[in-house]
């Protein structure tokens, strides 16, 4: 490797391949031209060493070499040569990969986090999803190892290595971290209010404003909860901390109610707007709907698959799951009425309906975006993928670029095809 090109030598060619733009330059013919190859870097001899130690917390997913020459792969499509510990290329295959991905409460916005790491600072993105472009790029501290959003979209927040959660203000660009982790409503998902978390001390539960600094003891039905879901009327759901009982304040009578996970780990809750249902989701797939009156169960639903995601509307009575590979489908409830003229409620389920090349990564969050009646789902290889919220029929999808800076350059004019043109200007191009 030399000039800004690979050589690659057979035993009677030589075929030389541009660095600059991975275009093929020219073929060389000659007997034995391998003997006398061009000045620069013998990578040939990558394979005659053993694997190294790669770090992980970067993003790291091979290490070839030795210490006078070595290649580094990592998750997003890098690789990286260094020689004697300097970095003498950089290749990238220029798709994304995503280390984490969330969707705000409303659907509205979405936040990409991305493996690369430049001076201790990770690659986040911010992304309109009523019309699908970006509409910030900033960085986040390098230990940040998953990312969320509050309900409207206005804090970021980022579950830190170890312990401690970074929060960064959308609308004052400003930044803070907190020694401790905020309640979620779904495993590894932060739960948010408006611009409040909810926080835990000494066993006792607050809806802290992290606009304003001030807190509010919350009455919540479980001591100590592992999760903790809230309405808009304030009804509190909450599970206790072994993840195996969920409970609630009837809506009729404030009675305390009661829903138990038995042997399975309680992994989400949520409430519903439009009808008195709470849906516990379980580690073992099951999908349980009970009536929040009267702590009856109504439906008994099964999951995508064990450890499934899964997210209420925040306004109609629909529910959208995925395993978090390649399954996405929704329940959708609806009523009818009997012969006998009682009213009747059913829950009909709506795969994916689709192109079958769509969902080429894993699922890493699911959204519902209000405003234009549709599912969002963000994959680990960076696309973006929109879906009718009621049949689960496919729209549209774009890629998001995480190589560099779009909105940095002039695109204005390059010439290229309808598609990238439309990739390029949703990541901001000029």
């Amino acid at each position: 490797m030399g000039n800004n090109a690979v050589h690659l030598y057979y035993p009677n060619r030589e075929v030389i391949y541009s660095l600059t733009d991975f275009t093929r330059k020219t073929i060389n013919q000659g007997k034995d031209i391998y003997l006398n190859p061009a000045q620069g870097h013998d990578i040939s001899m990558l394979n005659r060493y053993e694997k190294k130690q790669f770090d992980k917390s970067h993003g790291e997913i091979d290490k070839v070499g030795d210490e006078n020459f070595c290649a580094i792969s990592y998750a997003d499509g890098r690789l990286i040569l260094e020689h004697e510990n300097e970095t003498i290329g950089i290749l990238a295959r220029g798709k994304a990969r995503l280390k984490d991905a969330t969707i705000s409460g409303d659907g509205s916005k979405a936040i990409t986090l991305s493996y690369e790491v430049f001076g201790g600072r990770r690659r986040v993105q911010l992304w309109n999803l009523n019309d699908g472009s970006k509409l910030e790029e900033l960085t986040c501290p390098s230990n940040v190892d998953s990312i969320h959003l509050s309900e409207n979209g206005d804090w970021m927040l980022g579950k830190m290595f170890r312990h401690g959660t970074w929060v960064y203000d959308v609308r004052l660009h400003k930044e803070q971290v907190f020694e401790e982790y905020f309640l979620s409503s779904n495993r590894g998902k932060i739960f948010c209010k408006d611009d409040c978390v909810v926080r835990k001390e000494e066993g006792k539960v607050f809806l802290y404003n992290l606009r304003t600094g001030k807190s509010s003891i919350l009455d919540s039905p479980v001591a100590d909860p592992s999760l903790i879901c809230i309405l808009g009327d304030n009804s509190i759901a909450a599970v206790n901390n072994k993840g195996n009982v969920a409970k609630i304040r009837s809506s009729r009578d404030q009675s305390l109610l009661t829903f138990n996970g038995g042997y399975s780990t309680i992994e989400s809750i949520g409430l519903f707007e439009e009808q008195p249902f709470i849906a516990v989701a379980l580690a073992n797939g099951n999908l349980d709907m009970y009536h929040t009156g009267n702590g009856a169960v109504l439906r008994h639903l099964q999951l995508p698959n064990k450890n499934s995601m899964m997210v209420v509307h925040p306004q109609k009575t629909i529910i959208v799951e995925s395993d978090g590979h390649h399954i996405l489908k929704t329940h959708y409830y609806f009523e009818k009425y009997s012969y006998d003229g009682k009213r009747i409620g059913w829950w009909k389920e709506h795969p994916y309906h689709g192109p079958k090349n769509i969902i080429d990564g894993d699922i890493l969050d699911i959204g519902f975006n209000v405003q234009n009646d549709q599912i969002v789902a963000v994959l680990s290889n960076g696309r973006i993928m929109f879906c009718s919220d009621d049949w689960t029929d496919y729209k549209y999808s774009f890629y998001v670029i995480t190589a560099f800076d779009v909105a940095a350059y002039d695109f204005s004019e390059v010439q290229c095809s309808e598609e990238l043109k439309d990739v390029l200007r949703r990541n901001k191009a000029l």
